[in-house]
């Protein structure tokens, strides 16, 4: 754990950069998509919304 806790700030190598996608939601084109990646969710828990970070849309949690 010390030795992650280290690596913290560190900047990222082009290919780590490429194997990171996002991480701040899974990207989606419908509703119908968020309710595909997370089946144990009931309707309102999860929408398709964009996002603040310029990823497009992404499924948020309500």
């Amino acid at each position: 754990m010390i030795k992650n806790l280290k690596a913290l700030g560190q900047e990222l190598s082009k290919t780590q950069q490429k194997t990171v996608k996002g991480g701040f939601g899974l990207p989606c084109r419908t509703f119908r998509d968020c309710m595909d990646y997370y089946p144990f969710a009931f309707p309102g828990d999860f929408s398709c919304r964009d996002s603040r970070f310029g990823y497009g849309k992404v499924c948020v949690a309500n």
